[in-house]
């Protein structure tokens, strides 16, 4: 796979932007993470972005 150099203070900002676009859709969010909907999607973005779900 080939390297991708992104400059720090825009891996940032676009994180930044997620945080926003995430807190404005939370109740949005929470109700797709919960429903039947979400199992394939959460599988596939797992595949390539393990997590550990903190609670």
């Amino acid at each position: 796979m080939e390297s991708i150099f992104v400059h720090e203070e825009a891996m940032k900002a676009q994180l930044a932007l997620l945080v926003i676009n995430f807190f404005s859709w939370r109740s949005d969010i929470n109700q797709w993470l919960h429903s039947e909907d979400s199992e394939t999607s959460l599988r596939k973005m797992l595949q390539y972005a393990p997590c550990t779900p903190i609670h």
